[in-house]
């Protein structure tokens, strides 16, 4: 199979050192046809700016508005697509150690033309395995297969479904997207011969409104949407919830008592709002 172009969809916020590490390791694989997609979403200083002295080669492009999570990986993912992009890579910008052969492992999956996603190991910055073949996901009974932190898409199956739901903003999209691929007649796959690492959490963790209102509501929301028995919808919100309860416990015994209302208040106002969220 002939190396198909490959954009590389990465977006941060103040997070210029991790992007750095990640596009100077994806830069390392041997595949020689890859174009770098990165959006700036409004990072409180201009360090992302040496992206581009480091490397010259990439299309930085800085936002007036701050998007949300779905709204970044969208309007990349187009760019790439209207510059003659076979595949979109979309992965965090807290990943490093690509195997050296990842592309050429994943990209040869796409001569089923059927196949919409791939995807492969995930494992941690200390190389302990995050997701594999045998550790994937269960979310609200849809197994995910393909490690979300970051996978290969072919653009016409990106295309056809319209991207991440952007009603979501954050949490969940990737559920969604799947779910739509297999919908719509594609098929996903993930090949566990490559992998990468990830750090989790350097960004979101910092951000406590969306880390705790959108995980809920979109949590709400999907359970709602989902063909699934009303026992394991109940016992899933119960989980969902004593994550949240947890984390306000957890912040609260280190004495951050205002961190622990604001969990319990954006927490339950998410819960509120995937009731109510339009399907």
């Amino acid at each position: 199979m002939d190396k198909g172009k490959i954009g590389i969809i990465l977006s941060q916020i103040n997070g210029t050192d991790l992007t750095e590490n990640c596009i100077k390791s994806l830069k390392s694989v041997n595949y020689n046809n890859l174009s770098f997609y990165v959006g700036d979403n409004l990072s409180d200083n201009y360090s992302h700016l040496k992206l581009l002295a480091r490397f010259p080669d990439i299309n930085l492009i800085t936002y007036t508005k701050r998007k949300s999570y779905c709204e970044t990986f969208n309007y990349l993912s187009k760019i790439a697509t209207e510059d003659g992009c076979e595949f979109i890579f979309i992965v965090n910008n807290d990943t490093r150690n690509f195997s050296k052969d990842y592309f050429d492992m994943l990209i040869p999956e796409f001569k089923d033309k059927n196949l919409g996603m791939v995807g492969s190991t995930c494992l941690t910055f200390d190389g302990e395995i995050r997701q594999d073949l045998n550790s994937m996901k269960n979310k609200f009974g849809h197994s995910i297969i393909v490690p979300t932190e970051g996978f290969i898409l072919r653009t016409e199956a990106w295309k056809e479904i319209g991207g991440f739901n952007e009603k979501l903003n954050i949490y969940t999209e990737d559920l969604n997207l799947q779910r739509d691929l297999l919908n719509s007649g594609w098929k996903i796959k993930s090949n566990h011969g490559v992998s990468f690492e990830h750090l989790a959490g350097a960004t979101m963790s910092k951000m406590t409104f969306h880390s705790n209102y959108y995980r809920m509501r979109n949590g709400v929301y999907t359970l709602r949407i989902l063909n699934l028995p009303l026992k394991y919808k109940i016992k899933q919100f119960y989980t969902w919830g004593r994550v949240h309860i947890n984390n306000a416990l957890t912040v609260l015994k280190k004495g951050k008592f205002i961190l622990a209302i604001k969990i319990i208040l954006f927490s339950f106002a998410g819960m509120v709002a995937g009731f109510i969220l339009k399907k």
